[in-house]
């Protein structure tokens, strides 16, 4: 589910906060952002997660990896590392899988894209879960910023997009694909896919 841009802030920390008090595994992503940015939308959804959430990776957080976002969108980090020398050396972080490894753990994701998002609800699915895709409802449209920052629609279909997903995950099962966490995988789990080979 997303919250609408340039609509109601208030009420997007409190929709996260009930889609995480009541769901087993969230996806995050947009709804209708108009000209507000995306990220900061669903930053404001998140902030309504628990704190013992944000508690539980403390080190993450000093580190300032802000995990509970799109993994498309991290950068790398770079840390300190702890050195006898003058001067520090630096290590890099692997902030996307980092951030997924996060994640994955708690079972609450951050996926800006819808299309996308939905694919991955649907895929990581297991006999018996219900998959609840929430906000547009009948619309069959997005309103997105265009390149000149003016909100337009474009067509978006969340049933369209489900049925959609029902279908391609029917064969990716059945190809040997593990869909139960992201990034997927094929075959044997230590054999993961790269999420920065899979933009």
């Amino acid at each position: 589910f997303g919250c609408g841009g340039c609509r109601d802030t208030g009420k997007r920390p409190l929709m996260g906060k009930i889609a995480h008090d009541k769901s087993d595994v969230v996806f995050v992503t947009s709804d209708n952002p108009r000209t507000e940015n995306p990220d900061v939308v669903i930053d404001d959804i998140v902030s309504g997660f628990s704190a013992e959430l944000y508690e539980k990776f403390q080190v993450d957080k000093e580190l300032g990896l802000h995990w509970l976002q799109d993994i498309h969108n991290l950068d790398p980090v770079y840390i300190p590392e702890t050195t006898t020398r003058r001067w520090e050396k630096f290590k890099y972080i692997g902030n996307r899988s980092r951030a997924q490894y996060l994640q994955n753990a708690v079972r609450r994701y951050v996926v800006q894209e819808r299309y996308y998002a939905i694919r991955l609800a649907i895929g990581m699915a297991e006999e018996g879960d219900a998959v609840v895709i929430a906000g547009k409802g009948h619309e069959d449209y997005q309103i997105l910023a265009n390149d000149d920052y003016q909100a337009v629609k474009s067509w978006f279909d969340d049933r369209v997009e489900s049925y959609a997903a029902l279908q391609e995950m029917v064969k990716i099962q059945a190809a040997g694909w593990r869909t139960d966490e992201l990034p997927w995988t094929w075959g044997k789990p230590e054999l993961p896919i790269d999420p920065d080979d899979i933009e």
